[in-house]
C-alpha cells in the first residue's frame, strides 16, 4: 500500500529495502550517539517478527531518498514502537505523522483483540 503525502511518499517496507532501512537507523544513530548499534543481521531477524505489510512503514522522498521509517510489534498487551526520521533530510512533522500511524495500528490490534487488552 503506497499513499502520497504531497512532498513524500508512505508504504510497506520490502525485504529490498533492507539495506537502505538500515542506512537510515544508521545515520540516526551517528547522529545521536556517534556511532552506530545496530546491523543488517538484527533488523532481518526483527522483520522476520512481524507483519511488514501491516506493522511498519516507509517514507520516502519523491526522489526515492528514505527519510523516515517506524514499526509497531506487540507482546502479549504491550506495545513497542520504532521511530526513526533522517536526523537532516525529514521535514518538520514527520515524526508525528509516523507516530500517528503507529498509534493507529495499536488501536486497530487492541480492537481486533477484545476487551481483555489494554493498555499499562
Amino acid at each position: 500500500m503506497e499513499s502520497d503525502q504531497g512532498d513524500f511518499i508512505t508504504r510497506r517496507p520490502t525485504l529490498s529495502d533492507s539495506l537502505a532501512v538500515l542506512d537510515l537507523i544508521t545515520a540516526v544513530d551517528m547522529a545521536a550517539y556517534g556511532e552506530p548499534d545496530y546491523d543488517l543481521d538484527s533488523l532481518l531477524d526483527e522483520w522476520s517478527n512481524m507483519s511488514l505489510d501491516q506493522d511498519a512503514w516507509l517514507v520516502q522522498t519523491r526522489d526515492d531518498q528514505l527519510i523516515g521509517y517506524a514499526t509497531v510489534t506487540r507482546v502479549d498487551h504491550r506495545f513497542s514502537l520504532d521511530l526513526y526520521v533522517h536526523p537532516s533530510l525529514a521535514p518538520e512533522g514527520l515524526a508525528d505523522f509516523l507516530l500517528a500511524m503507529c498509534e493507529i495500528r495499536c488501536m486497530e490490534q487492541m480492537g481486533t483483540a477484545g476487551s481483555s487488552t489494554h493498555l499499562p
